[in-house]
């Protein structure tokens, strides 16, 4: 969910037949746009204030969305799964974590990249 005012969600996942794989953003509970990825989506995150979103699965990277033009902003390459997102509360780093039991943080206005 987003803090943004509504009702503002994102949700991953794969199609009833397993072929198309999806991150969806909903505002005010109307689906408002559909991104295709290259893999299942395990985990999505707003940035604080709802104009990012955060997108990370199977495909091995993290893609930040914007939710205004629904262009690509951003991706973040790793090394397995991505399996969880999740932004700081001002919005500079992103940390994920996933198949590599590893924590990575991102400082997305440097790109400088922490890992544990």
């Amino acid at each position: 969910f987003s803090d943004e005012p509504g009702l503002t969600f994102a949700a991953g996942g794969i199609d009833h037949e397993g072929n198309v794989d999806f991150c969806t953003l909903y505002v005010d509970g109307a689906l408002r746009h559909t991104w295709q990825r290259e893999g299942v989506v395990w985990a999505v995150a707003f940035a604080p204030g709802g104009a990012t979103l955060a997108a990370g699965g199977q495909d091995e990277k993290v893609t930040l969305y914007d939710t205004t033009t629904y262009e690509v902003r951003k991706e973040l390459f790793r090394d397995g799964e991505v399996n969880a997102v999740a932004f700081s509360p001002d919005g500079q780093l992103l940390a994920c974590g996933g198949d590599d039991a590893l924590l990575a943080v991102y400082d997305l206005a440097t790109g400088a990249t922490m890992r544990w």
